[in-house]
């Protein structure tokens, strides 16, 4: 990650910060940057099998709603900062991130949502 965004995103938000308390309703986006700003949303990245990923991916997004949640299984063109381990030939696993630091690997669901829970 590259906290220079962040920074230029704490300075748009912070240039409308007395319009925003006059009218919230129309800077929806801004609210929502704001709020990722002040709470960084976990980043879960899930890997493996195709037919596998989506019941991860599911049970992530069920955690955390507000949860950034990547399927990188079964594509060849992932991003390096994307691929945070080898390959599973079967099955399915992810990586929970928060504040570009990554979690160790978690091979079990249940794992997952402790792990998800933790970032939050």
């Amino acid at each position: 990650g590259e906290p220079r965004y962040a920074a230029a995103a704490r300075r748009a938000v912070d240039a409308f910060g007395a319009t925003l308390t006059q009218a919230p309703d129309g800077f929806v986006t801004l609210l929502r940057a704001d709020a990722a700003l002040r709470a960084p949303p976990a980043l879960v990245i899930v890997d493996g099998d195709p037919a596998t990923t989506p019941a991860w991916v599911d049970a992530a997004r069920t955690r955390d709603p507000h949860a950034i949640v990547i399927d990188v299984g079964g594509r060849g063109d992932v991003p390096a900062a994307l691929r945070k381990g080898p390959r599973l030939a079967s099955g399915a696993c992810a990586y929970v991130c928060r504040d570009f630091t990554c979690l160790p690997r978690i091979d079990d669901r249940a794992a997952l949502a402790a792990a998800i829970a933790g970032a939050a």
